[in-house]
């Protein structure tokens, strides 16, 4: 194997490689700069070398400076970013003609090359296995003028593989009737078993805002958030217009470029996100991820949220609602509304979930098949999780709630509604007001095999699982069968299938015990996991005239012999409260004493 001279790293040294990728790429450009280390080769590659505290254009300025050639990491992403462009064109500006080869693009997924890019001879290492990826790499950036060849080619005559190779049945295509949700394609093995069958753990909080329209404090508290990602302007458009495309798309390959897309938007706009999500996969454990926001922007770009994959390999697994935790959507509302839960009319003690009531409902306007799907809503009233099936679904949805809100008692607590669905803020707000949760799928999805998986599934596992964990195992399931059928119908309606709801932890839990926390606890969580030496002992460094025998003996004006104190590490909200609380007209005396002072 040829290698570089290898080139000593001092402050200032010239090294042979500047990698530039995009960050939807990162796991592709360690990868090359692990490969072109091994192989001896120096490398300047962001991930690595940029360090906190520097500035980030100049030490992009320096790199592009420093390497002798810069390997741009091709992708769809990478050619619609922004900051890429001025990288590789930096190298193409100084070799135009190609002749010292200053610029190496290497291919690592489907991508459109134009302009002078379409002109440059690139490495190509899309749908290669390992092996075959180092070799290319390796090859592709030697020096030398032309690739060595090592053995005698084959006499073409002597050519045994056929020019289109015979088809491992295994690989076959099902049939067309067998795509169809309603056949038998749809494997729901791989939730009858292994880490599925934990309880849930508390939800992880993501909350998402529009730069200009961002989240009242009094709707969701900052210290009851893992996470917050703010979307500038150009942002937000973005994914709306990659959601609003979901439905026009015609091919696998679109919707895993539209997942990259959305996937390099949210991490651009939140770059601690993939590290969070990365440690939910890790710990294989059941974790809710709430998607927390103002209605009217979740309803705008669930679906771009939905669709983002970090990369373009692997399979449905890529994309972060499939395989990265189990995502739900807790919407904000603009005003405020009560939300309530009718009495359930059960006897003493009992809980859990009995049954799943599964009607078709009829959202026409003739008279008589209205009454007869009424009929059918009343008598689901005294079931947990109704299921509906209908052509169209708001309306029969609504005159659900109309008669949970007429009856004394129901013991109705979650509606899935398959059919076509047409979602508002005003529509969520007045299913919120009677039901915690509701989940929305397409009309594809409401097959027998899925309506009966659902009615066996659900009463077992809501004991013990959040309602949006048990229906994300069911839509994962049908999301890899679709991707490994490659029908893109089911596809579509599966990775749109969504879960609304403002409870993230057990609805039908059978029996009461310590609650599993988040596997990434916020700010409010800190005291289940915290050491004892971090708090401050109440009964030491207190002045004697606030301590509890002091106050109480004290004599004079009664309005001085109350004092609040506050205490705790860190300042975590005492200096709020003590400031708005000393604003204020009162008699009282307020004393602040921070940690481990007097």
């Amino acid at each position: 194997m040829i290698q570089a001279d290898i080139l000593k790293d001092g402050k200032g040294a010239v090294k042979d490689f500047f990698i530039s990728y995009n960050k939807a790429d990162r796991k592709w450009a360690e990868w090359i700069a692990w490969q072109l280390e091994t192989n001896k080769y120096s490398v300047i590659i962001q991930a690595w070398d940029f360090r906190p505290g520097q500035n980030f254009v100049l030490e992009m300025q320096k790199a592009t400076v420093k390497a002798s050639k810069t390997i741009a990491v091709l992708s769809q992403a990478y050619l619609g970013a922004m900051y890429t462009q001025p990288e590789w064109a930096a190298a193409f500006g100084q070799d135009p003609k190609g002749d010292a080869r200053k610029l190496i693009p290497v291919r690592v997924g489907e991508c459109a090359l134009e302009g002078m890019l379409k002109n440059i001879i690139y490495i190509d290492l899309v749908n290669l296995n390992e092996e075959q990826a180092i070799h290319e790499l390796v090859e592709g950036v030697s020096p030398d003028d032309r690739v060595p060849v090592k053995t005698k080619p084959a006499f073409p005559s002597q050519r045994t593989v056929p020019v289109k190779p015979v088809q491992f049945p295994g690989n076959e295509k099902p049939d067309a009737q067998e795509n169809k949700a309603g056949g038998s394609g749809i494997d729901f093995s791989s939730i009858r078993q292994g880490q599925e069958v934990m309880s849930s753990c508390s939800p992880i909080i993501v909350a998402i805002e529009a730069a200009d329209d961002k989240i009242d404090e009094g709707k969701l508290l900052g210290t009851e958030r893992h996470m917050t990602i703010t979307l500038e302007k150009d942002q937000l458009e973005s994914l709306q217009k990659i959601a609003g495309e979901l439905d026009s798309a015609t091919s696998l390959d679109q919707i895993i470029d539209a997942g990259v897309e959305a996937w390099s938007i949210l991490n651009q706009a939140q770059d601690s996100l993939e590290g969070l999500l990365k440690s939910v996969h890790e710990s294989r454990q059941p974790q809710p991820i709430a998607w927390t926001g103002n209605a009217d922007l979740l309803i705008r770009i669930y679906k771009a949220i939905l669709l983002a994959r970090m990369d373009y390999e692997g399979n449905a697994s890529g994309f972060v609602s499939a395989g990265y935790g189990f995502h739900y959507f807790n919407p904000l509302f603009r005003t405020d509304a009560p939300k309530n839960m009718q009495k359930r009319n059960r006897r003493p003690g009992s809980a859990g979930i009995q049954q799943v009531a599964n009607i078709r409902a009829d959202g026409s306007a003739d008279a008589d098949r209205a009454q007869g799907s009424l009929a059918e809503l009343k008598g689901a009233l005294s079931k947990e999780v109704v299921l509906i099936d209908a052509k169209e679904v708001n309306k029969p949805v609504l005159n659900l709630l109309e008669l949970i809100g007429s009856q004394s008692n129901s013991a109705t607590r979650v509606v899935i509604a398959l059919g076509k669905n047409e979602l508002t803020p005003d529509y969520l707000q007045a299913i919120f007001t009677r039901l915690p949760c509701v989940s929305f799928g397409g009309p594809q999805l409401a097959s027998a095999q899925l309506t009966h998986e659902i009615c066996r599934l659900l009463p077992t596992r809501l004991a013990f699982q959040a309602v949006p964990v048990a229906l994300s195992l069911l839509r994962n399931a049908v999301l890899f069968s679709a991707f490994n059928q490659k029908d893109i119908n089911l596809f579509k309606e599966a990775i749109a299938w969504t879960t609304w709801s403002w409870l993230g932890r057990p609805l039908f839990a059978t029996q009461f015990g310590e609650v599993i926390p988040a596997l990434c606890p916020h700010l409010m969580d800190l005291r289940s996991i915290a050491s004892k030496d971090w708090y401050f002992d109440r009964h030491k460094e207190i002045p004697e005239e606030y301590k509890a025998a002091s106050l109480i003996n004290s004599v004079g004006d009664p309005a001085k012999s109350f004092h609040l104190y506050l205490s705790g590490a860190g300042g975590t909200g005492k200096a709020v409260f003590y400031g708005t609380f000393t604003r204020k007209s009162t008699p009282m005396g307020v004393k602040h004493y921070p940690f481990g002072t007097k």
